[in-house]
């Protein structure tokens, strides 16, 4: 069934037929013969997408019916049908969660999954509506909705081995041009105290950057994130044991920043929701990453065609090992790669929501306790709500042509 196109499912001894299940997962688009056949979930599954509905009175007439589908629409019932399956059929579990799914969309039916969420992905189970009730808020709408997300973004801090004295500026990077002592505009500072969970959603854009492990120097792309008019606020996520720096000695600029200390030092603070990120999307940052400007909005630019996916420059790779019968996680410079590091990534905010209030308890609690790991959580999370690999992008040049110093 895997080599071939359509599949004939015939009535079964109870009018269905398992043999229905098993084209789902073989990625086989269904050729349906059984009259007044009830499909599972029918209320909200349309099958005239990834099946052929066949009367069984005219056996004759299925060749004509299959030959008369172009090359693309079997491409695209095939896709449909592995949707189906995979988000719905392919464990007892999911076709639990989804009939709960549905009788609560019959009881809640103000509150009830658009049609389109269950038959597009990432699906359904994949879509929690504690988010938002509006589907551009989400990452995975946009082209069916021919909308986009929007171009402001704000950036976030987080710092965690920082001296209360170590804010500074630096001077701005831009590959064209490296402007040195720029004057920055005194900027309005805010204080905030504790994270909490926001409620529905903005289309903007938010910058995120994250716990530095090594350098007390937390802002080195700050200066260019100044230089950016796209940036309504820049947050600083302080979870450093030192005390958090006074007004007095956060730098100055024309966007405003405000520090955040959360409750907990965890490295899961940078990916918690907070009323200040009110974009959409979360550009992750280490205190000690160096980015120019044209890598900074490159980055957001490759984000915004692929809102659902995690962008991000530092790659690494994990991968199962046979030998010692567990999982490896390797950080040399291959040909392929699995996992995009938090420490310079955009992502949206819903991952932020999955993140805080989806994630099980025990793998929050392990990021707590190691204080590390947060990104791979990130990363796996995202990846099991799209099915899609992060995207890895290239810096700037990092050494100097003789050739072109020649000329």
């Amino acid at each position: 069934m895997r080599n071939s196109t359509f599949c004939l499912v015939p009535r079964g001894r109870r009018l269905g037929s398992f043999r229905f299940l098993e084209v789902l997962q073989a990625g086989c688009v269904p050729v349906l013969l059984a009259n007044g056949w009830e499909l599972p979930f029918s209320e909200v599954i349309d099958w005239t997408r990834c099946t052929v509905q066949a009367d069984e009175r005219l056996l004759l007439q299925v060749p004509e019916v299959v030959r008369s589908i172009n090359a693309s629409q079997m491409l695209q019932m095939k896709q449909q049908t592995q949707l189906i399956w995979n988000r719905y059929f392919s464990s007892v579990q999911k076709i639990v969660f989804a009939t709960l799914e549905i009788l609560a969309d019959r009881v809640r039916r103000q509150a009830a999954r658009p049609l389109a969420v269950w038959n597009s992905d990432p699906g359904a189970l994949a879509v929690n509506l504690s988010f938002s009730d509006h589907l551009p808020h989400f990452p995975f709408y946009h082209n069916a909705l021919g909308t986009s997300p929007r171009s402001r973004y704000t950036a976030v801090i987080s710092v965690s081995h920082g001296g209360s004295g170590a804010i500074h500026t630096t001077p701005l990077l831009n590959s064209s041009k490296t402007s040195h002592g720029a004057s920055l505009s005194k900027s309005p500072v805010s204080r905030s105290n504790g994270f909490s969970p926001t409620t529905g959603s903005k289309a903007n854009v938010t910058e995120m950057s994250t716990e530095a492990t090594r350098t007390i120097a937390y802002a080195p792309s700050l200066g260019n994130f100044q230089m950016n008019t796209e940036l309504p606020v820049i947050m600083v996520v302080w979870t450093s044991p030192q005390t958090a720096p006074p007004d007095s000695r956060l730098p100055g600029g024309a966007i405003p920043v405000h520090v955040v200390v959360p409750p907990s030092p965890s490295p899961s603070a940078r990916h918690a929701p907070h009323p200040l990120v009110t974009s959409d999307a979360v550009f992750s940052l280490d205190e000690d990453v160096t980015l120019t400007t044209d890598e900074l909005d490159f980055a957001f630019t490759v984000w915004r065609t692929f809102p659902e996916r995690l962008v991000g420059y530092p790659a690494r790779s994990h991968h199962w090992d046979e030998a010692k019968g567990g999982w490896s996680y390797s950080s040399r410079w291959t040909n392929s790669y699995s996992l995009v590091l938090s420490g310079a990534a955009v992502y949206h905010r819903y991952y932020q929501h999955v993140y805080t209030h989806q994630a099980h308890p025990s793998l929050l609690a392990a990021v707590a306790t190691t204080h590390n790991c947060d990104d791979l959580l990130l990363n796996l999370l995202v990846a099991a709500i799209t099915r899609r690999p992060p995207i890895k992008l290239t810096q700037r040049k990092q050494y100097k042509d003789p050739t072109s110093e020649a000329k």
